[in-house]
């Protein structure tokens, strides 16, 4: 017997999770920083956790792109990024998400 999966599972991963995110960061403004980095328009869904009690994110994001190479341009462009907004020291990591 076969298992069913679904079709977002067949192909290269277009799914990226990108870590160490300045935690003042909100969903508006770190799409405007992704953005401005020249992927605009390049990703279908974008989730940034939120810690509602601290009102502040919790670090990481998940970004799905249309396409696996822009994912792959993604995480060359963000590995190793220090984040422009809020004067952060911190230094981003990129990975494909383990579920896509």
């Amino acid at each position: 017997e076969r298992s069913l999966q679904s079709s977002a599972n067949d192909g290269p991963p277009t799914t990226a999770m990108l870590r160490n995110i300045p935690n003042k960061f909100t969903q508006a403004s770190l799409l405007e920083e992704i953005d401005a980095e020249g992927f605009s328009n390049t990703y279908d869904f974008f989730y940034l956790p939120m810690d509602v009690r601290n009102k502040a994110n919790v670090g990481y994001a998940f970004v799905n792109f249309l396409d696996s190479s822009v994912m792959t341009r993604f995480i060359d462009h963000f590995e190793g990024y220090q984040f422009k907004k809020y004067n952060s020291q911190k230094i981003a990591t990129v990975s494909p998400a383990h579920v896509q």
